[in-house]
């Protein structure tokens, strides 16, 4: 009878010990004009055993949106840029068990990038080393293979390349890490200023458009019936001058009458 039991024990140990780890994990960063970030994290999740899988899915209802209770199950589940959980300020947590896809999204109570300099023409920011925090091992900032890390910048930025590793990838206002190691990372960037308004000039222009359009189409107007016009108005004044013609005088009885 004990060996039954041992047996039955061996045979239920790995779906004990079995978990949930992450296959790959996408982490997009899309920083706003002032610096503020909104924050995406998508797991893609591989399962060793149908219960597990079973099991997750189950733990998923249970867990909703609930960052606390999915750090206290999955020791993988981590706000990345958020080791301190009080500084996110909202977030929102969904499986879809078709794709074993988590989406993880977050904003932070503070700022991503701070500002370094506001000049007339832009502003400069830096990301501090601290946002890279879940990334340093040792010293050295580590993005593994299986883990891409997306920063996007506001449209029009200018990042400064020089202190980023070999690896980094950059294109148009996005730079791509991963499969790196690098002892340092400087991340800047510069965020021009409009000269003009852009919705104050477009409402200018429209208003103009507005005023102009009808004066046009009445000059235009004018200009091909200018014969009619004239025509007209020399008739009106013709007909309302005071040098019209006089009417014909009525004929006047000169005859006197003779003495008897």
């Amino acid at each position: 009878m004990k060996k039954i039991v041992f047996l039955l024990a061996l045979l239920a140990f790995p779906a004990i010990v079995q978990s949930a780890s992450i296959e790959t994990l996408d982490i997009l960063v899309s920083i706003d004009q002032s610096g503020n970030a909104g924050i995406t994290e998508t797991y893609i999740i591989q399962f060793t055993s149908p219960f597990e899988e079973r099991e997750f899915q189950d733990k998923a209802i249970e867990n909703s949106s609930s960052v606390s209770a999915w750090m206290a199950d999955y020791e993988f589940f981590t706000p990345h840029f958020a080791l301190d959980t009080t500084r996110i300020r909202n977030s929102s947590i969904s499986y879809a068990p078709e794709f074993k896809r988590l989406v993880f999204e977050y904003t932070l109570k503070d700022s991503f990038a701070r500002l370094t300099a506001n000049e007339q023409r832009a502003n400069f920011f830096i990301i501090d080393d601290r946002q890279l925090g879940s990334f340093i091992e040792s010293g050295s900032v580590i993005v593994p293979e299986n883990i891409t890390l997306r920063i996007r910048f506001p449209p029009g930025a200018e990042i400064d390349q020089q202190r980023l590793p070999e690896k980094a990838v950059v294109s148009n206002n996005e730079i791509l890490l991963s499969g790196i190691q690098s002892n340092n990372i400087r991340i800047t960037y510069m965020v021009p200023k409009p000269i003009v308004p852009t919705t104050d000039l477009v409402e200018g222009i429209s208003n103009l458009y507005l005023f102009m359009a009808p004066v046009a189409i009445l000059l235009i107007v004018g200009y091909i019936k200018r014969d009619e016009i004239e025509e007209k108005v020399e008739d009106y004044l013709v007909k309302h001058s005071k040098i019209n013609k006089r009417e014909n005088d009525e004929d006047i009885n000169l005859d006197f009458d003779e003495n008897p």
